[in-house]
């Protein structure tokens, strides 16, 4: 018999998810995150109730194709020569099976308390990236420099030690969270939190622009482009969104124009003459400065060249990066190899290296399964989410990064959860 009544459970396990989301854009501390999920996991297994845990589980497919990657993983260790390291990607990459099954089973996410998550994301969010600017101001005064050097890029979200892909994602997710409640809501809010929210809107644009990561923001112009026809034709005046939505997008694009570092790197990625040749006979990248497009394409080709001769089931969970350096150096990537250490940047290929072909459609499999519940019930929140998750497993390692796995993980099955239990009580369409 639990210690503790179902109420009290539930308070707890509410209480907890708060401080999770709360505590995402705080990887420079992880152990209170990680304490967070550890709290969650042992209210889950103190409440008891596994009979009912066990029907959730059996009734949701997502769950049990998120145990079988996850066992693929640890399959992965049998023909793992780095060990160690494979232990290593086990232990980052275990919210992937600990999350899903804890926020898949703990019985229906109320709109009221999905709506509550959402908006303590978005205070955090702002928060944080505010705070960000406050230190990148001071570093400024201390160190007078061009205003590049401390509000861009990675330098911005250094302070609180959070990826500029990772964190662009966050910014993205917020600001359609904030385009959700204004929706939603916009008759029912008093004017100051209407303005308030109307400001975030172009804050969280100006910050996305300050990170200058271009996969995102074409993620973003993409999905902006998409959100507003898909309001429009909600509201049959299909014309008029597809005007709005090519006026928002030229306006994106000439703020990227007019942000002289944003605008330079976008440039770098379109000049197609700076292309790395890999020649097994001699180095042609040392001396020369890369873009990440042209260093990225090099890695892939790389990449692609470990999984032609592991296809089938992957080099095993713990020596990609081994192999991938064994392939650098054997096209005389130097670059790459000698004097950095640079894994695949690209989710699908570090999954296909690892895990090979099975593994890679099971990652594109959970993929489409929450594509398809998101399209299904026309939740826009959750199509937004999963798009950014596509697209920065395009350049990142999503998966070999705590903070990608745990972002990505509990908010997509936070989404779920609700989508897959109660979908006809959720209105939220866009």
């Amino acid at each position: 018999m639990p210690l503790l009544t179902p109420k009290i459970h539930t308070n707890i396990q509410n209480s907890l998810l708060f401080i999770a989301v709360a505590t995402l854009f705080f990887p420079r501390f992880p152990a209170v995150n990680s304490t967070c999920l550890i709290l969650l996991v042992l209210n889950w297994l103190a409440e008891g109730n596994f009979q009912q845990k066990w029907h959730y589980f059996k009734k949701n497919a997502l769950l049990q194709i998120m145990v079988i990657f996850f066992g693929l993983h640890i399959l992965g260790l049998i023909h793992t020569t780095n060990l160690k390291r494979g232990l290593f990607e086990l232990q980052v990459k275990l919210p992937l099976l600990v999350l899903p099954l804890v926020v898949g089973t703990m019985g229906v996410l109320s709109k009221n308390m999905l709506e509550k998550l959402l908006k303590t994301f978005v205070f955090t969010l702002t928060f944080v990236s505010f705070f960000c600017l406050l230190v990148a101001t001071w570093r400024n005064y201390q160190t007078p420099t061009t205003w590049q050097t401390y509000f861009v890029h990675h330098e911005l979200g250094k302070v609180i030690g959070l990826h500029p892909a990772y964190f662009s994602a966050m910014v993205i997710f917020g600001f359609y969270v904030v385009l959700y409640f204004l929706y939603h809501y916009w008759h029912t809010y008093k004017p100051l939190f209407k303005g308030l929210f109307l400001i975030l809107l172009p804050y969280f644009t100006i910050f996305l622009l300050l990170l200058s990561i271009r996969m995102q923001l074409l993620t973003f112009g993409f999905l902006l482009f998409i959100m507003v026809l898909w309001a429009s034709y909600e509201h049959h005046q299909l014309q008029k969104g597809i005007l709005l939505s090519s006026l928002l997008v030229l306006i994106l694009v000439g703020l990227i124009y007019f942000n002289p570092i944003t605008y330079q790197r976008f440039k770098d990625a379109l000049d197609f003459s700076k292309k790395i040749e890999l020649d097994k006979e001699k180095d042609h990248t040392l001396g020369k400065t890369w873009d990440g497009r042209a260093l990225r394409i090099a890695q892939w080709q790389c990449a692609l060249s470990v999984i032609e001769k592991n296809w089938l089931v992957g080099v095993g969970t713990g020596d990609c990066f081994d192999e991938l350096q064994k392939s650098y150096q054997a096209h005389n990537f130097l670059f790459a190899s000698k004097y950095n250490s640079y894994d695949a940047h690209n989710q699908y290929l570090e999954t296909a290296m690892g895990l090979g072909i099975i593994g890679l459609i099971l990652f594109l499999w959970i993929i489409f399964a929450h594509l398809n519940t998101a399209w299904n019930n026309k939740a826009f929140l959750y199509v937004v989410l999963v798009i950014s998750f596509m697209a920065t497993a395009v350049t990142e390692n999503v998966l070999c990064r705590n903070q990608g796995v745990v972002f990505f993980t509990l908010i997509l099955f936070l989404l779920h959860n609700y989508y897959h239990h109660a979908n006809q009580q959720y209105t939220a369409k866009i």
